[in-house]
C-alpha cells in the first residue's frame, strides 16, 4: 500500500520564514528569493537555476532549483501551483524533448546516457502535467537539471502517486490560493546515497526523495512534508 511506503519525516522541511507578516508572503523576496526557496546550502558547487516564459504578458517562473554541479543534479526544486500555473492549456511535450539545459554548461549535466541503459528512468522532479500552462514551461521540465535516476517502479509507483496528488492539491480553487511546493532527492549525505552510476561520483543516485508543501488559503496557512526511500 501506498502509506507503508512513506515516511513521514519528524521535522518539518521549512521553506518560509516563519517570522514574516503572512499577509505578504506570496509577494514576498526573502535574501535567498522568492518566498518558496528553502535555504540555500553554502556548498561552492551549487548553482541557483530559475527558468521562467512570458506568459500573457507576464513573466512566470516555471520552477527554480539548487543545483549542485560537482553531483550534476538539483539538491532541490521549488515552484508553485496558482490560477494561472493551474491552467491546463496544452499536452505533455513529446519523449524525445529531454534537453541539456542551455542555462548551464554540459559538462555540469547528466545525459542520456545516465539513464535507460543504466537501470534508471530519468524522473522529473518539476513534473511535466504541472507545467501545461503553456508549452514553452512544459518543455522546461524536460531539462536535464530537473532529472532525477529513478527505478522505473519508484518513478511509475509512489513517486507518481504524490506527483498526482500534489497536482490534485495545485489545481484546486477551493483547496488553495497558492500552493508552494518544493521537490528534491538527497544527494548530500553518503548515508542518503544509494549508488554512483558507472561508480562515477559526480552522478549519485538518492536513496531518499522528499516533498515540501505550503499551502495558502485566505489568511490561513499549512505546511507538511514527507520523505520517501526509493532503495
Amino acid at each position: 500500500m501506498l502509506l507503508k511506503r512513506i515516511t513521514i519525516t519528524l521535522s518539518l522541511v521549512i521553506f518560509f520564514i516563519a517570522s514574516c507578516n503572512k499577509e505578504n508572503i506570496e509577494n514576498t523576496t526573502f535574501s535567498n528569493g522568492p518566498a518558496e526557496f528553502p535555504a540555500l546550502s553554502n556548498n561552492d558547487a551549487s548553482i541557483l537555476l530559475t527558468h521562467s516564459t512570458k506568459f500573457n504578458g507576464k513573466n512566470i517562473t516555471t520552477y527554480s532549483a539548487e543545483y549542485d554541479t560537482s553531483k550534476k543534479h538539483a539538491r532541490w526544486v521549488a515552484f508553485k501551483f496558482f490560477d494561472l500555473t493551474a491552467e491546463v492549456n496544452v499536452n505533455r511535450s513529446p519523449d524525445d524533448s529531454f534537453a541539456a539545459d542551455p542555462s548551464l554548461n554540459v559538462n555540469y549535466q547528466r545525459t542520456r546516457s545516465d539513464f535507460g541503459a543504466k537501470g534508471f528512468d530519468r524522473g522529473h522532479l518539476c513534473a511535466s502535467a504541472d507545467r501545461l500552462y503553456s508549452q514553452e514551461a512544459n518543455l522546461q521540465t524536460f531539462y536535464y537539471t530537473n532529472m532525477s535516476p529513478q527505478k522505473n517502479s519508484f518513478n511509475t509507483g509512489v513517486w507518481q502517486s504524490l506527483e498526482n496528488l500534489t497536482r490534485a492539491w495545485g489545481r484546486s480553487n477551493t483547496l488553495r490560493d497558492t500552493l508552494y511546493v518544493v521537490k528534491g532527492g538527497t544527494i548530500d549525505k553518503e548515508e542518503q546515497i544509494w549508488k554512483y552510476i558507472d561508480n562515477d561520483r559526480s552522478k549519485p543516485v538518492p536513496k531518499y526523495y522528499f516533498m515540501a508543501f505550503l499551502n495558502k488559503k485566505g489568511d490561513k496557512y499549512n505546511n507538511s512534508s514527507l520523505k520517501i526511500r526509493q532503495a
